[in-house]
C-alpha cells in the first residue's frame, strides 16, 4: 500500500506548514488527486487516520477530490476535461482523435487550521 508512505511524507509537510502558521490544530485537509495517479482515495483516507493519531490533526477531516481527465484534441489542439473515461470527443470540432494528458498529480488544495486567539 503505497498510500501509507505517500501520506507519511505529505503529513510531515502539512504539520510543518501548520506549525509555521502557529496553528494549534489541523481541522481539515483537501487533496486533489489525478485519475491516473494510481492513488486510491479510500486507502489514502485510511492512511490519514492512522498517521494523524495523537497529533495536531487527530480527528481532522480529509477530503479527497478526483480531477477530471484533461484531454487534448489532436485535430484542433483544444484542451477539455471529462470525468467520463469513455466519452472522449472534442467539444470544439467533434474529433475522436484525442489523447489523455498526463494526470498523476497529488496536490494539497486546502488546509483549515485552528489558531489560538492570542496568536492573532
Amino acid at each position: 500500500m503505497h498510500e501509507m508512505s505517500i501520506m507519511q511524507s505529505l503529513f510531515k509537510i502539512l504539520v510543518e506548514k501548520a506549525k509555521a502558521a502557529k496553528a494549534q490544530r489541523i481541522r481539515s485537509v483537501t487533496l486533489r488527486i489525478g485519475r491516473l495517479s494510481g492513488i486510491e482515495a479510500d486507502l489514502l483516507s485510511t492512511a490519514f487516520q492512522v498517521v494523524s493519531k495523537e497529533t495536531m490533526a487527530e480527528g481532522a477531516e480529509l477530503k479527497v477530490v478526483t480531477s477530471p481527465f484533461q484531454i487534448k484534441c489532436k485535430q484542433c489542439n483544444a484542451l477539455f476535461k471529462s470525468s467520463d473515461r469513455l466519452l472522449f470527443e472534442c467539444p470544439e470540432c467533434g474529433s475522436k482523435d484525442v489523447q489523455v494528458e498526463p494526470d498523476d498529480d497529488l496536490m494539497v488544495e486546502n488546509m483549515e487550521v485552528e489558531i489560538a486567539s492570542s496568536d492573532l
